[in-house]
């Protein structure tokens, strides 16, 4: 389904969590795909890891968004660089920043999260896509 918003871009809805809040791709007054967070009353412009075009996937009953996004701006005929992405009030995290340096990975995508803050979602190694599943570490004390 399509929506039309208020704020004159058009949009599609991905996800809804139990709470009624939805998440998912609207057209920004620059032309720009971007991921929205919706609370029921307000629009939120999640924004973009850099480039121009982003998009939640999920959003669990915490209020946590994951998605994808662009790193830089996309020519043409150039292949964006996209990463996974975990949104939550109004802070932005590349999901590859959460993970271990040197470990190989790049998550590119991420398409669901749990109300425990397990995220499943595709990622790059050796060159080959593979499905992840990402847990998070207890704090440490």
């Amino acid at each position: 389904v399509s929506l039309r918003f208020r704020v004159g871009g058009t949009g599609c809805g991905a996800a809804i969590n139990e709470l009624g809040d939805v998440v998912g791709i609207a057209r920004t007054a620059k032309d720009e795909d971007h991921a929205f967070y919706w609370d029921g009353t307000s629009m939120v412009d999640i924004g973009t890891l850099g480039g121009n075009w982003s998009q939640a996937e999920s959003i669990n009953n915490l209020g946590y968004v994951v998605g994808g996004s662009f790193l830089r701006l996309a020519a043409p005929d150039d292949r964006a660089i996209e990463h996974a992405f975990l949104w939550k009030g109004g802070r932005l995290m590349d999901l590859n920043d959460l993970i271990p340096a040197g470990c190989g990975w790049t998550i590119e995508f991420a398409h669901d999260i749990n109300d425990k803050g397990q995220i499943v979602g595709v990622g790059a190694r050796d060159g080959r896509y593979e499905a992840v599943l990402l847990t998070p570490q207890p704090p440490q004390m």
